[in-house]
């Protein structure tokens, strides 16, 4: 059984203030089963957007949940990222979106969902 996506948030917002990153929710979405969606700033006028892996996905974790890149490129700009986001909210309004602070782009991989990110390299 999945985690309700607001207890979900709440812990990654909670796991994130223990690893000293900042974080904010920017839209609250439907508690039981919305979409999650998260903002990774890294503080140089760039971001890393993350969505819901695809049930096929070959990382997917059938326990918790499981996160992906979006976008052509690992970072994008800000802007880039906020109209990308606008667009998913208008398709779906019940989504979660998070922003986390983490100028060094490798501390948010400890946040649940984050695994299959552990071994790679940032950009």
């Amino acid at each position: 059984m999945r985690l309700r996506s607001d207890i979900f948030v709440a812990a990654l917002l909670r796991q994130a203030a223990v690893l000293g990153l900042a974080g904010a929710l920017m839209q609250r979405g439907a508690d039981a089963a919305g979409a999650i969606f998260i903002e990774i700033d890294h503080l140089d006028g760039t971001v890393s957007l993350f969505g819901p892996a695809p049930p096929h996905h070959e990382d997917i974790d059938l326990e918790g949940r499981t996160f992906v890149h979006l976008g052509a490129q690992h970072r994008m700009a800000a802007d880039a990222a906020r109209t990308m986001m606008a667009r998913q909210a208008r398709y779906d309004p019940d989504l979660w979106h998070v922003a986390i602070e983490d100028r060094s782009a490798t501390q948010f991989t400890a946040l649940p969902g984050f695994a299959a990110l552990r071994n790679q390299k940032p950009d």
